[in-house]
């Protein structure tokens, strides 16, 4: 019996081993070949599995998905002869994902269909500053550092523009950037404070970042320190220290910051930076980040966390920890680099130096590179400056295959500025970019305010292992704009694999003033996009609205509006409607209210809302206190709540000095010997105020004279019983002291009449106008001049006696004023005075007589 059994399971073996080879199927997809897919979501794609054989047969799937995504396509059950079964494949498509189209393709037995999954532009750029606040001493330069996001998934190239509430002019390191997506680069914003500037003023610092499709701004608020305003004997680095207190425990931390000029001459300057990671910030912000830099004449010293580069072809820079030094002598210089990957991003580190010979004009040198991970490159570079029209750098690496080099011609006048650069074999340094490429751009301004401008690039780009970002490779774009108020441009693209195809469009921007500090900016984008090579155009439209609103009193808001129609680069047909704003507005004396939206909501798709308010007060001695409550929405719904609280307090941390002195003024009332607070002292450039016991000090004051002022007193109806400037000499044995009493204004009115010389002393008197009345005193000279009705004032007297006299030059012919008067003026004091003109007396004189006969 036991043989019998194995023998029967064996032929039942053999059979469903015949029935499985003969199994046949046959796949179809149900459903449009494209189907629209947004990145985070899941797309349900169904195909109809057949069993075409003659048996029943359970038929096995087959999925080939793109790299890194992910699909569910439920359970196989057996199918009888000629019977259908409908499968649903759940496509989850990962938030990275780059724009374009994505085939997934499902197989059975020998049979197979495909869909694809197009991926549409998502756009979307952020500026938001590395550090929340900068500290800067007046009359010094300052940089503050922007983080520039592209969350898209399309590169941006963004226009920057940075601008100061107060209307200091400040620079950019660049003017424009090209951000592939995904990625995140820092731009610092670099100005100088005005000498003598009063003790915390507060700058708010924006840079306004802008592309084709979508703009962003971030701000900054610049605590400016006065010159003086201690009377410390030592020169003070402003420094600030930051604790930060969240919803989790892992989200708190600390920030300590110090920037400034270690000596008096502003050539020795420090820059220091620690902080603990942010879990509610930025990407970036998620990281701690150490960081030190010391620049002198002839020396530049940087160690922590930064960007280490040397030239064009060694690499655009690699983001470690390390230090590096650069020494300059003469004409030669020289410098080196270290650096680590303490992260773990796989960029790596690196280890190189440089030596160059020459100026600025021109000059020639030796760079060595060599990176852990990557054989070492020796490259000998020149460069010359021979006019403002015509510069011209050079760099090669002739030890290597197809001599790798850069070359880069460029110059610039009122009228012309151009930039052409050729590059072949270029490290990218583990981040996206361009090995080999071709680029030229010239603007032209030929009068006015107008301005033409064209660009072309040319080249293949470089990606990381398993990034799937593809960019195009060639490029062309030519602009006409006047001004503020009006730009046009045209741009073409042309793909380079066959998941990105040409682009040509037409992008016109307007700039309205409303008012004086509003703008309203519309713009329209159209054009044609070719998304497959071969396939038919399709077109599409932007529309846009962006408007801006300022006031001097620092509030600011800005908006904009974008409704997106019909197809793109790398994406189907499709409606989307997008807005943003911020508001900043202070709602009591030194508070700030800030709002910051933004929403997204594409056509048949939840809405995608991210929402950041915040409240900052400014308490005394500088301390600030903030509160911020982030919210973000995503498109699978839901909402991530998080809230901080910040408060920091400055720091000054003393510096030593040689040859240098203090002054120390005294505001005072004389009458009660008390001290006025909050009265603006100037001394020579600088600027400071009393504290509540009247002292403004000055440190770090070169050996010398100098003089004190002091402005109209603490209101208009002060001033000061002693002769302005008073002079006060400085040493470094000890300072300069000068006591400055502040009285209350006196104030003196009068009438001046014209009396007839015949008449007694109760005759009636006319006013006189137009007449100069001259008051002198101890407070000096001063002159009013009587109005129609003979009346003149004369304000902001100091208290004492004051001569009061007619100017003889100002009466009428034949006038005289018999005497002057002598008033005295108490302080706060008023006083009336009546002066009185009278006609000269003049006597008859005969000239000739003869007699008169009447009849």
């Amino acid at each position: 019996m036991r043989v019998r059994g194995w023998v029967i399971a064996g032929l039942g073996l053999c059979a469903f081993a015949e029935r499985a080879e003969a199994q046949s199927a046959r796949v179809d997809r149900r459903g449009p070949l494209e189907l629209p897919a947004r990145a985070g979501e899941a797309v349900t794609v169904p195909f109809r599995v057949t069993n075409t054989s003659g048996a029943p047969a359970t038929i096995e799937p087959s999925l080939a998905l793109p790299a890194g995504w992910r699909a569910t396509g439920g359970t196989a059950r057996e199918l009888a002869p000629g019977e259908a079964e409908l499968r649903l494949v759940a496509v989850r498509v990962p938030s990275g994902a780059a724009a374009g189209r994505h085939v997934v393709r499902y197989s059975a037995s020998s049979s197979a269909d495909s869909a694809v999954l197009v991926v549409p532009e998502r756009r979307g750029i952020a500026v938001e500053p590395v550090e929340t606040s900068a500290m800067s001493i007046a009359g010094d330069e300052y940089a503050i550092r922007f983080r520039l996001s592209n969350r898209g998934n399309v590169a941006e190239r963004l226009v920057l523009r940075a601008a100061d509430d107060q209307g200091a002019r400040l620079r950019a390191d660049s003017s424009s950037i090209l951000l592939p997506p995904a990625s995140e680069r820092v731009i610092a914003v670099r100005g100088t404070t005005e000498r003598g500037a009063p003790a915390t003023v507060r700058h708010q610092v924006t840079l306004h970042a802008s592309s084709l499709s979508d703009s962003a701004s971030g701000r900054v608020l610049l605590t400016v320190v006065a010159r003086g305003g201690g009377g410390t004997r030592r020169r003070r680095l402003p420094a600030e220290l930051a604790v930060r207190a969240a919803d989790s425990l892992s989200a708190a931390g600390f920030s300590f910051s110090a920037r400034g000029a270690l000596d008096r001459a502003q050539r020795v300057r420090l820059d220091v930076l620690a902080r603990t990671a942010d879990p509610a910030g930025t990407p970036f912000a998620r990281q701690d980040e150490y960081r030190v830099r010391l620049d002198a004449p002839g020396l530049s010293l940087r160690a922590g966390d930064d960007v280490y580069w040397l030239s064009r072809l060694t690499g655009p820079g690699r983001y470690g920890f390390g230090v590096g030094a650069t020494a300059r002598r003469g004409v030669l210089s020289a410098g080196g680099i270290v650096s680590r990957d303490r992260r773990g991003d796989g960029i790596g580190g690196m280890t190189g130096g440089f030596v160059r010979v020459g100026g600025r004009r021109a000059r020639v040198g030796l760079t060595m590179l060599a990176p852990d991970s990557a054989p070492g490159r020796w490259t000998v570079e020149g460069a010359s400056t021979l006019s403002p029209l015509l510069s011209i750098e050079v760099e090669a690496a002739p030890g290597e295959p197809n001599l790798p080099r850069a070359l880069r011609a460029s110059g610039h006048t009122r009228v012309l500025t151009y930039d052409v650069q050729h590059l072949r074999g270029a490290d990218a340094g583990g981040y996206i970019g361009s090995a080999d490429q071709d680029f030229a751009t010239v603007v032209l301004r030929p009068a006015g305010q107008l301005t033409l401008s064209a660009s072309a690039r040319r080249g293949g780009d470089l990606r990381r292992p398993g990034d799937t970002i593809q960019t195009f490779s060639n490029s062309r774009s030519a602009s006409i704009g006047w001004g503020s108020c009006l730009n046009v441009e045209y741009r073409e693209t042309g793909g380079d694999t066959a998941s990105r195809g040409d682009l040509r469009s037409v992008r016109g921007r307007l700039g309205i003033p409303v008012f004086r500090r509003a703008w309203l900016h519309p713009a329209y984008e159209a054009g044609t996009v070719v998304p497959l090579p071969g396939a038919a155009p399709a077109a599409f439209r932007v529309a846009s609205l962006q408007s801006t609103v300022s006031t001097r009193g620092g509030a600011s808001a800005w908006m904009v509006v974008q409704r997106r129609e019909g197809a793109s680069a790398s994406s189907l047909a499709a409606r989307e409607w997008s807005g943003a704003a911020s508001v900043q507005v202070p709602v009591l004396a030194g508070t700030w209210v800030r709002v910051a939206a933004h929403a997204r909501r594409p056509g048949g798709a939840p809405m995608d809302a991210r929402v950041d308010l915040s409240l900052e007060r400014t308490l005394g001695a500088g301390h600030r206190v903030t509160l911020r409550g982030l919210a973000n929405a995503g498109i699978a719904g839901g909402w991530d709540r998080r809230g901080t609280m910040e408060y920091a307090l400055p720091v000054a941390i003393p510096l030593p000095g040689r040859g240098e002195g203090q002054a120390t003024v005294r505001v005072f009332d004389p009458v009660t010997g008390r001290g006025i607070p909050d009265v603006l002292v100037r001394l020579a450039d600088r600027i400071a105020i009393t504290d509540r016991r009247g002292i403004a000090g000055f440190a770090g004051l070169a050996v010398g004279s100098y003089t004190v002022r002091v402005d109209g007193g603490a209101g208009p109806e002060r001033v000061a019983n002693r002769d302005l400037p008073v002079p006060v000499t400085v040493d470094e044995d000890g300072g300069g002291r000068v006591e400055i009493g502040l009285e209350l204004a006196a104030r003196m009115t009068g009438l001046v009449e014209r009396v007839p010389a015949a008449a007694g002393a109760d005759s009636a008197a006319a006013p006189l106008a137009g007449v100069e009345v001259e008051l002198s005193g101890s407070g000096g000279v001063r002159r009013a001049v009587t109005d129609a009705e003979g009346r003149f004032e004369a304000t902001g007297l100091r208290p004492g006696w004051w001569r009061v006299t007619v100017v003889a030059a100002s009466l009428p012919r034949h006038h005289e004023a018999p005497e002057h008067q002598m008033i005295f003026l108490a302080p706060g004091g008023a006083e009336r005075v009546y002066l009185r003109v009278m006609e000269k007396v003049r006597p008859v004189q005969m000239i000739q007589s003869t007699e008169l006969t009447l009849q």
